[in-house]
């Protein structure tokens, strides 16, 4: 789901839930939270970052939505 929004500047941008940048990341290759930290920090195109907490809750929900599994 994308969710588009407009602010104040006039401007159009897009509002990304994190869950699904780790989804998309996933689809790539099975990673640790670490592996997907780095990527989230070196994506130039992510208008935001990601804290350590804010992933592994996310990974946490995913799992327990049953959209990805832990080895």
């Amino acid at each position: 789901m994308l969710i588009v929004t407009y602010d104040l500047s006039n401007t159009w941008r897009c509002v990304m839930s994190i869950k699904y940048v780790i989804l998309g990341y996933l689809g790539w290759q099975p990673m640790t939270g670490y592996d997907v930290k780095k990527l989230i920090a070196d994506a130039e195109t992510l208008p935001w970052t990601a804290n350590n907490n804010q992933i592994y809750r996310a990974l946490v929900d995913l799992h327990q939505d049953g959209w990805v599994d832990k080895q």
